[in-house]
C-alpha cells in the first residue's frame, strides 16, 4: 500500500471508494443521458425538425473536454412539417424542454399531446393552426413554468381558458377567441395576464365592466354588444386607443362622447345606426384619429359640412352598382382621417364643395370584369366599345363645383364618368390645377379643346382614353406641361408625335403602347428639356428608341435598357 495511504483508516477508504464509484455512476448516467439527448436529436431532425440547444458549466470545462457532454435540447421547432402524433413521442425523454413549436399541423391530436406531460420545464409553445381542443389545454394547465402560449386558429373554445386559471407563470396569451361575458371571467381569473387586444361578441354591461376594472387594453373589438349603458361604461377605460364595434346599439350622443375621448386613437364602426348629428364633437378629435364608417346613417353631406372645410385630401373610390362606395377624407400631416363607406348619391358629389382646403382629390370608378359565364375566360371590351355607364358619377355640375375650389391643385379621375366637355371647360377655366389626371373613360377629342384652357398645368394623364393624335394637337399650348401619360391611347398614330414635339418644356412621356410607332418618335428628336421616355409595343423598336436617346441634349446613356422579346423597356434620361 502506498505510503500516503496509510494514513486513512479502512472505513475512510471505503468511504472515499464509495463515493468516487457515485460519482462516476452519475456521470456515466449523464453521458449517457446526453448521448440520448443527441440521437433524439438526430431523429427529430429527420423528421424535418429544428432543435436547440442550451450548455452549462464554466469556460475552462468547455475548452477542455469540450461541449458535448455540457449541453441539452432546450427547444423543438416543427411548425409546418406534417408532423403526426409518433413524432410527437420523441419529445418524452427531453425533459428539459422549454420552447415548443407544433403549430400548422394538422394531424396531431390531444391525444398525442399527452407528452407535455413530461414536459415540466416548457416555459414557450406555439400550438395555432391545429386541430388541439379544450383536452389539451387542460394538460398545458398543469405546466406551472409556461409563460406565452399561442393558441389561435385552433379548436380551443373560451371554456378551456378556465384550465389556466391555476398557471402563475403565463403572461401573455395569443389566441383568435371571439369572448363572451363566461369567457372573460375565464380570462380575468388567470392571475398574470394581461392581454392588451380583445375581441369579444354578444357582450353584456357586466362584460363591459371586467374589461374595464381588469384588462389594461388598447384595442377592442365588440361585435353585437349587449345592454344599455355599454358604450357610457366603456367610454371611461383608462388605456383604451383603439375600438371596433358592429351590429351594435350606439345613440348620437355616445357617438360623440367617444369622439371626445381624448386617449382614442381609432373608432370603427359597422353597421351602427349613428346619424350626422353624431358628428358634431368631430372638430374636436385627436390630431391623428382615425374614424371608420360603414353601414351607418351618416351621410356625405353630413361628412363635408362636418369636416369638409379642414381636410386637405379626398378620395372616393366607386366600384361596381352592387357595392357600397368608399369616401376617404385626410388632414395632411399625418393628421385626422375618415374613411366611410355606403351607398352613394348623385347629389353627393356637389357636396365636395365644402372642402375649400382640398389640395388633392381622386375619383375611381370600376368598371366590373366580364366574364365567359361558361368557361370562365374574360371576354375582352374592344377600343371602340363604350365604357360602362355608371349609375352615379362626376357630372358637370360637379366638375363646376371642383372648380370653384381655391386651392385644388390636383384632381385623379378613373372610370366612366356623366361629365361633358362644358363640365371640363368650367375646371380648365378656372387655372387652378397643375395636375390632371383623366384616364380609363370615354374621352373625346373634342373634351381636348376645353383642356387646353388650363394653361398652368404641368403634369396631364389621359392614358386608356379613345382620344386620336387630331385631339391631341389641342394641346399645344399648354406650355407649362412637363409630364404627358398617353398609355394606352390606341387611336393615336405618327402623327402624335408632331403635337407632343411643340410641348418644348416636357420633361417626362410616358407612351405604352399608344401606337405613336418608330415613326412618331422621330418628331421627339432633339426636345431641349426631355429627359424621361417610358416607351414600347405597337411598332416601336429598340433602335428607334436609342436613336431618340441620342439626340436628345440631356441624353445621359446612348443605349437603353431592354425587356424581354425584344422590346425596349423603361428607358430613364437623367441630366447630371
Amino acid at each position: 500500500m502506498p505510503r500516503f495511504l496509510r494514513q486513512f483508516g479502512l472505513r475512510s477508504l471505503l468511504l472515499f471508494c464509495t463515493l468516487a464509484a457515485v460519482c462516476f455512476g452519475v456521470w456515466r448516467w449523464h453521458m449517457s443521458w446526453v448521448d440520448r439527448q443527441f440521437e433524439l436529436a438526430e431523429q427529430i431532425g429527420e423528421a424535418n425538425g429544428t432543435v436547440g440547444w442550451q450548455t452549462w458549466g464554466p469556460s475552462w470545462l468547455h475548452e477542455t473536454f469540450g461541449s458535448h457532454y455540457f449541453s441539452y435540447v432546450i427547444s423543438v421547432d416543427w411548425h409546418h412539417k406534417r408532423i403526426k402524433d409518433e413524432q410527437l413521442a420523441l419529445l418524452r425523454e427531453l425533459s428539459m424542454l422549454e420552447y415548443l413549436y407544433v403549430a400548422g399541423n394538422r394531424m396531431i391530436t390531444d391525444e398525442g399531446m399527452q407528452v407535455i406531460d413530461h414536459l415540466p420545464h416548457l416555459r414557450v409553445m406555439a400550438i395555432w393552426g391545429t386541430p388541439l381542443t379544450d383536452k389539451t389545454m387542460v394538460r398545458i394547465g398543469k405546466l406551472k413554468g409556461l409563460e406565452v402560449l399561442d393558441f389561435h386558429r385552433t379548436k380551443v373554445t373560451e371554456d378551456g381558458l378556465k384550465h389556466l386559471r391555476s398557471s402563475p407563470s403565463i403572461v401573455k396569451l395569443i389566441h383568435s377567441l371571439s369572448l363572451t361575458d363566461a369567457g372573460l371571467d375565464h380570462l380575468a381569473s388567470i392571475p398574470n395576464v394581461e392581454p392588451t387586444e380583445l375581441s369579444c361578441i354578444r357582450v353584456t354591461d357586466r362584460g363591459i365592466e371586467i374589461i374595464c376594472d381588469r384588462f389594461k387594453v388598447t384595442q377592442l373589438s365588440l361585435s353585437n354588444p349587449q345592454g344599455e349603458q355599454w358604450a357610457e361604461i366603456l367610454n371611461n377605460h383608462p388605456t383604451l386607443q383603439r375600438l371596433s364595434v358592429s351590429d351594435g346599439a350606439m345613440t348620437d350622443e355616445q357617438f360623440s362622447h367617444f369622439l371626445r375621448n381624448e386617449q382614442l386613437f381609432e373608432l370603427s364602426l359597422t353597421n351602427v345606426p349613428v346619424t350626422d348629428d353624431g358628428l358634431v364633437a368631430l372638430s374636436n378629435v385627436n390630431p391623428n384619429f382615425h374614424l371608420n364608417l360603414q353601414g351607418t346613417k351618416v351621410t356625405i353631406p353630413g361628412l363635408m359640412s362636418r369636416c369638409g372645410p379642414e381636410v386637405d385630401y379626398l378620395t372616393l373610390t366607386r366600384y361596381h352598382r352592387t357595392f357600397p362606395a368608399e369616401l376617404r377624407l385626410a388632414v395632411a400631416m399625418g393628421g385626422p382621417s375618415v374613411i366611410w363607406r355606403g351607398p352613394l348619391g348623385q347629389d353627393d358629389f356637389h357636396h365636395f364643395q365644402h372642402g375649400r382646403r382640398l389640395e388633392f382629390v381622386e375619383i375611381t370608378a370600376h368598371v366590373q370584369n366580364v366574364y365567359n359565364v361558361r368557361g370562365g375566360n374574360r371576354r375582352t371590351r374592344s377600343a371602340d366599345a363604350p365604357l360602362e355607364t355608371p349609375p352615379f358619377g362626376l357630372d358637370d355640375e360637379a366638375l363646376k363645383s371642383m372648380a370653384s375650389l381655391p386651392t385644388l391643385t390636383s384632381l385623379r379621375v378613373s372610370g366612366p364618368q356623366n361629365f361633358s366637355a362644358e363640365g371640363i371647360r368650367s375646371l380648365a377655366e378656372a387655372n387652378v390645377l397643375h395636375h390632371l389626371h383623366l384616364s380609363k373613360m370615354h374621352l373625346r377629342d373634342e373634351d381636348l379643346v376645353s383642356l387646353a384652357l388650363a394653361t398652368k398645368l404641368r403634369s396631364l394623364n389621359v392614358s386608356s382614353t379613345p382620344i386620336t393624335s387630331e385631339g391631341l394637337k389641342h394641346l399645344v399650348g399648354l406650355k407649362n406641361l412637363v409630364e404627358l401619360n398617353i398609355s394606352y391611347c390606341r387611336k393615336l398614330d405618327s402623327e402624335a408625335g408632331r403635337s407632343i414635339a411643340q410641348l418644348r418644356n416636357l420633361k417626362s412621356l410616358t407612351a405604352v403602347f399608344s401606337s405613336i410607332g418608330d415613326e412618331g418618335l422621330k418628331h421627339l428628336h432633339g426636345m431641349p428639356k426631355l429627359a424621361e421616355i417610358y416607351v414600347y409595343g405597337n411598332g416601336i423598336s429598340p433602335a428607334a428608341v436609342q436613336k431618340l436617346m441620342a439626340s436628345l441634349p440631356v441624353n445621359a446613356s446612348p443605349t437603353p435598357p431592354a425587356i424581354p422579346n425584344g422590346q425596349p423597356a423603361l428607358v430613364p434620361m437623367n441630366p447630371n
